[in-house]
């Protein structure tokens, strides 16, 4: 896979390709693509030229079918995750809610408030769930599979 721009060219083989992940978020998609030696690469569905935002779809999801059939051809089988920009927030929002549950511990001891400790036990044992819960729906996407999942690419 040969990726040029404006200062440099760079060769990645697609055996040095492990993982790719795919990313939707509302009517924008974008794919990481993970290669041993090399930084990540990413590719979107959107450009900006000329300070404009050009739509690019189809060519998006023929570089991503492409890439895969190469990929296949080669024998390299790397693990394509999905991921929704939903999931991402609400894993960030559990883990900004902890930290700041833990502040409020913690400065709620100073102040000695009642019935603190259940309180707060009753709060991180639901957001321990949830978190868990948001995570096993993140790593569900992740495997190998022959395609790229449905939904991923655009229409």
């Amino acid at each position: 896979m040969v990726i040029t721009s404006e200062n440099s060219r760079m060769e990645i083989p697609y055996l040095a390709i492990y993982k790719i992940t795919v990313h939707k978020a509302g009517r924008h998609f974008y794919a990481t693509i993970w290669a041993e030696g090399f930084k990540p690469v990413y590719v979107s569905n959107k450009t900006v030229e000329d300070k404009r935002v050009v739509e690019q779809s189809p060519a998006y999801a023929t570089f991503l079918r492409v890439l895969h059939f190469h990929l296949k051809k080669k024998g390299s089988k790397p693990l394509i995750r999905a991921a929704t920009a939903s999931t991402k927030i609400w894993l960030s929002a559990s883990l900004f809610i902890s930290v700041l549950l833990f502040v409020a511990y913690f400065f709620g001891g100073l102040l000695n408030v009642a019935y603190l400790n259940y309180i707060f036990t009753g709060l991180m044992v639901f957001l321990s769930l949830f978190a868990t819960l948001t995570l096993l729906a993140f790593v569900k996407t992740s495997k190998s599979e022959e395609e790229f999942p449905a939904g991923y690419l655009p229409a």
